[in-house]
């Protein structure tokens, strides 16, 4: 089955429901792979959080990059987890710093991107609401890794507890 990478999304340290929401679309799509970015020695910890969603798999990034290079650097590391591990997809939280995050990813990966989607399907089918939600789009990338952001409190989460395998990735994140 192939890979969905999801980019865990947190707040105070604690992962938020919108990881569970971005881990059922992804769970159509494939098997899930939450990657958490975090400080150094705080992976574990960030990793510990992600107890609802169907999660298969945790990557976990450790860098003091993230605090410093913010936008940059995240898009950086996941990329290359994209990459390293041939995503099918990769679902961000659609807020300011995830449609960023997945602007630059979708450009390092030489792919297309679609924002706020409010569902995904299987095939990879984004919807979206446009027009003050007037008008539904459903909306398909044809070129690469689908990069897509999710919009929170769009889709019903799974919030039964998963039991995934955890790996700690190592990545080079550009000075630039």
């Amino acid at each position: 089955m192939s890979t969905v990478i999801i980019l865990a999304d947190f707040q105070a340290d604690a992962a938020t429901k919108t990881t569970a929401e971005l881990a059922t679309v992804g769970a159509r799509m494939g098997d899930v792979c939450a990657v958490v970015l975090a400080p150094v020695g705080k992976g574990a910890a960030f990793a510990a959080t992600l107890t609802q969603g169907p999660i298969a798999s945790i990557a976990i990034v450790e860098s003091d990059a993230f605090a410093t290079n913010g936008v940059a650097a995240s898009a950086d590391a996941l990329a290359q987890v994209a990459s390293a591990k041939g995503a099918a997809a990769v679902l961000i939280a659609s807020h300011a710093f995830g449609k960023e995050v997945a602007a630059r990813v979708a450009i390092a990966l030489e792919s297309g991107i679609i924002t706020d989607a409010v569902d995904v399907s299987a095939d990879k089918v984004a919807t979206q609401l446009v027009f003050g939600g007037s008008t539904t789009v459903h909306s398909v990338v044809n070129h690469g890794t689908p990069v897509i952001t999710l919009r929170p409190n769009s889709v019903e989460a799974d919030l039964a507890a998963p039991s995934p395998s955890s790996e700690t990735i190592a990545v080079t994140i550009s000075e630039s």
